[in-house]
């Protein structure tokens, strides 16, 4: 599992794909998929199932957490958020690659078809899985990492 803190660093030893950085993913994934409501700062962490290259793109998937966390009274208050599976597509820069879009599964009924659309079969089981102790670690691990982002940032230890 990939978990980053809030400047991009890797804590584990699984790889982006060459040209990619941790500090690119965590600022694409911070900016540009949920967008703070409640007045507070959204940070996310990461874990990647894979990688790929399709018609001159590198297709990356992910597992990803978002929370948006405000300081009040000088305790950690959640907003908005959201965690699942999310593929990032980078293309080929001067400087390594740039990660140009995104792509989210539908919601409700759309759900499963749209993540069959997206994702690579050989990550169906990790998105798919019902175990309550896999949903537990791995989300526990995710937001363990966002709450302690947001506990650093609001200079809250």
């Amino acid at each position: 599992m990939v978990i980053t803190d809030s400047t991009g660093n890797i804590s584990d030893k699984t790889k982006l794909p060459k040209g990619v950085s941790g500090k690119e993913v965590y600022a694409y994934l911070q900016s540009n998929v949920l967008q703070p409501n409640l007045g507070g700062k959204t940070f996310c962490a990461y874990s990647l199932f894979g990688s790929e290259v399709k018609n001159n793109k590198t297709y990356m998937y992910f597992w990803a957490l978002w929370e948006e966390y405000r300081s009040e009274n000088r305790k950690l208050v959640a907003g908005t958020g959201m965690d699942g599976p999310i593929t990032l597509i980078a293309t080929r820069s001067q400087r390594g690659y740039t990660i140009t879009e995104h792509q989210l599964p539908e919601n409700g009924t759309a759900y499963a078809p749209s993540i069959k659309k997206i994702f690579p079969l050989k990550y169906y089981n990790e998105i798919f899985s019902k175990t309550q102790l896999y949903n537990t670690v791995k989300a526990g691990k995710l937001n363990s990492n966002v709450e302690t982002q947001a506990k650093i940032y609001y200079n809250l230890q």
